[in-house]
């Protein structure tokens, strides 16, 4: 968010999406990245499979300088075409190469140019200026937006995974504490027994005494 005294600018710039990752929470365990995955799995899922249909590995590859020189190339080339038809007007061969030729380089120049423009108007909705960026920094932000997005997604997943195994060692933990404190000990439940023993064997003997007394 950028603002001045006279008005306020919202909006960011690409390569500030690379600092996403690197601003944490203060615990260390998850990033701000971590966090837009999250909101946008729960309250906007819809924009969850933004990445569908985004093939930019090739995009990335673009150089806007390499191709216009490919197309002054070609004006250039069709220029020399034009004038050796010129000199040899009896080559219907290369009359109607030419012919092809040029209709073909006229398509292809204007299709550079409509891109251009779309570029630009691109490079303008993400405050870029197109003129100087080449595409293939412009695209490469986007396709590592994606792999970063992506990556942080899995994170997620493996930290609920983690939070998951840890909250039921806890449950386990908790009920063989309460089942050990229902449970007497091995020595109380030995001592019972030979308590009991003893009190069984206290009452043979007086049973026994009584018998005796009673035969005398």
């Amino acid at each position: 968010m950028n603002g001045t005294r006279k008005k306020v600018a919202a909006g960011f710039k690409l390569e500030s999406l690379y600092k996403l990752p690197d601003v944490r929470s203060t615990d260390r365990k998850m990033s701000l990245l971590n966090f837009v995955v999250t909101t946008v799995k729960t309250h906007l899922p819809e924009l969850h499979s933004f990445a569908q249909g985004l093939d930019l590995e090739d995009a990335t590859q673009v150089s806007k300088q390499t191709l216009s020189n490919d197309i002054q190339s070609l004006k250039k080339g069709i220029d020399l075409t034009k004038k050796e038809r010129d000199k040899q007007t009896d080559n219907f061969v290369l009359f109607s190469f030419y012919n092809r030729a040029f209709g073909k380089v006229q398509k292809v120049s204007e299709k550079y140019r409509k891109m251009e423009e779309k570029y630009i108007d691109a490079c303008q909705m993400f405050g870029e200026d197109g003129k100087k960026m080449e595409p293939s920094e412009f695209f490469k932000y986007f396709q590592d937006f994606i792999n970063m997005y992506f990556k942080a997604e899995n994170e997620n997943d493996e930290r609920k995974k983690q939070e998951e195994a840890q909250r039921q060692a806890e449950i386990m933990m908790r009920n063989q504490k309460n089942k050990a404190k229902t449970l007497p000990s091995i020595e109380t439940a030995w001592n019972y027994t030979n308590d009991s023993d003893a009190y069984d064997d206290d009452e043979d003997d007086d049973d026994s005494s009584s018998g005796g007394s009673d035969s005398s």
